[in-house]
């Protein structure tokens, strides 16, 4: 890092006594007083590039030109001492409130804040997206004076200087298209007849590079195998291989996941294979250029505590698509996830050191793993027992479970206001209100007197954020059951 070449409005030599490390991602705290010089410090920095479109930062370009980003020139610095050298920490953020950041180092090199375009490439990807095209960020800059092991914060601790907007273009170091299919001998290898694979979540391909896809494999195709390739939507769109194709290169060992590898012909060379028949879940992840085939579960059940670790009282979780599973489950202290209504099918449990619970203690989140031989399984556990909203992601492998503490009706006959609250029975599964007034109009039921958790649809399929139910003006008890799937809520007219 270069000195500071602006003449010094002062220069003076401090005998300092509080030293600080200066190591990302923040400079620790210090215990004592900044001292005034620093404090006084009069730093004034003007924008470097990137202010608008018309001059966006291109990293690619930088970086094949061997050139840096310019951030900010430093155009004064008052009272400054002469014997300290002046750094720079960036926070960079997609949000101009820095509510979702990171903290990188900067140099300065005659005048000017500069970092490598590998620097702001990773920031990007860290805390922003991986999707290519020009996009908006925001820095703001934390100065410090430094010499040898000695480093103040100019201004305070919680002192920035300058808050700045640049467009950026960020490197493309890879490509992933918006959609992807499955093409072999199932088809004849007719990229006309390939089957699209469904997107695990509704971030930006880049973002979240997974695809997953349920197959039937009957007994005839499993003797003669049934061979796969992934093609991407510009091959099906084309009809010609040689736009791009990916076979299979199993792991050593395995028959059920390894690495997707250019294989442009519509045949059999290098292409995966299935020499089992059922139901399957092929994800392919397209940045790491990988796959996994594992059976096909129509629910999950989540036995536990609540259901004594049987698989009759245990609730399940449905799914649409065989990558999300969702359902209302009764609760209580420790539970896991089974594919099957027994202990002979696979098994998801917690994560280890991986579970997290909000602020208000009733929203759960965690990763989920398949126990290995090694593996010591670790169940889930929630701290009150109740009904509890679970979502589990089998691709992603991630859980997240949300305390129904109340269950209420809501609607027309009461302007949308006030919740009419449900009793719930001692196994959370049923709740019930007795003589409530309804007009003609429609209801709806949501949990926690807010619309994070609401359910819909039909009095005979209750379904989560489903529609408005309508309903017929009279006073009614009302039953709501999470029991079974449907759920079902019940009027009785009185």
């Amino acid at each position: 890092m270069k000195k500071l070449a602006l003449i010094c409005g002062i220069a003076l030599t401090l005998g300092l006594t509080a030293c600080d490390d200066f190591e990302l991602p923040n400079p620790p705290g210090q215990e004592n007083p900044q001292p005034e010089i620093f404090d006084a410090a009069n730093l004034t920095l003007q924008q470097g590039a990137g202010e608008s479109t018309e001059n966006a930062i291109n990293l690619t370009t930088l970086s094949e030109q061997g050139g840096n980003v310019n951030l900010a020139k430093v155009t004064e610095l008052i009272d400054f001492p002469s014997n300290f050298d002046l750094a720079f920490k960036v926070e960079i953020s997609a949000q101009p409130d820095f509510s979702n950041s990171i903290i990188v180092d900067a140099e300065v090199d005659d005048d000017v804040v500069i970092v490598t375009p590998g620097v702001m490439q990773g920031a990007i990807r860290e805390v922003i997206t991986k999707k290519p095209g020009m996009l908006d960020l925001y820095a703001r800059f934390a100065a410090y004076a430094v010499r040898g092991n000695s480093v103040m914060r100019l201004g305070g601790e919680d002192k920035y200087y300058a808050d700045y907007k640049y467009s950026i273009i960020p490197m493309q170091p890879y490509t992933i298209e918006e959609a992807y299919y499955l093409v072999g001998s199932f088809c004849d290898w007719d990229l006309s007849r390939a089957i699209k694979f469904n997107r695990s979540s509704d971030l930006n391909v880049y973002d979240d590079p997974t695809f997953s896809l349920k197959i039937e494999i009957d007994e005839a195709q499993a003797a003669a195998g049934y061979d796969w390739k992934v093609v991407p939507q510009s091959t099906v769109t084309s009809g010609n291989y040689e736009n791009g194709a990916y076979g299979a290169t199993y792991n050593e060992g395995s028959t059920q996941a390894g690495y997707l590898t250019e294989s442009p012909t519509g045949d059999d060379t290098n292409a995966g294979v299935i020499n089992m028949s059922g139901p399957y879940l092929v994800t392919i992840d397209l940045e790491k250029k990988t796959f996994a085939i594992s059976f096909a579960m129509d629910f999950l059940y989540c036995p536990g505590t609540a259901s004594s670790f049987g698989f009759k009282k245990a609730q399940m979780l449905s799914t649409n698509d065989y990558i999300v599973y969702s359902g209302a489950a009764h609760l209580n202290k420790q539970w896991f996830m089974t594919a099957q209504p027994d202990n002979n099918g696979l098994k998801f449990y917690q994560d280890v050191e991986n579970q997290k619970v909000d602020e208000s203690g009733t929203v759960y989140t965690g990763g989920i793993m398949v126990p290995g031989e090694e593996d010591k399984p670790v169940q889930m556990k929630v701290d009150t027992n109740g009904l509890y909203w679970v979502e589990a992601n089998v691709v992603g492998m991630t859980y997240k479970a949300s305390l129904m503490s109340s269950l209420g009706i809501i609607g027309d006959f009461n302007e949308w206001g006030a919740d009419i609250e449900l009793t719930p029975s001692k196994d959370f599964l049923t709740w019930t209100a007795t003589d409530v007034e309804l007009t003609d109009g429609t209801i709806k039921v949501r949990a926690n007197h807010e619309w994070t958790l609401d359910f819909g649809g039909a009095l005979n399929d209750l379904t989560f954020k489903g529609g408005n139910i309508p309903v017929t003006a009279g006073k009614y008890d009302i039953t709501l059951s999470f029991a079974e799937i449907p759920y079902i809520m019940t009027l009785t007219a009185k």
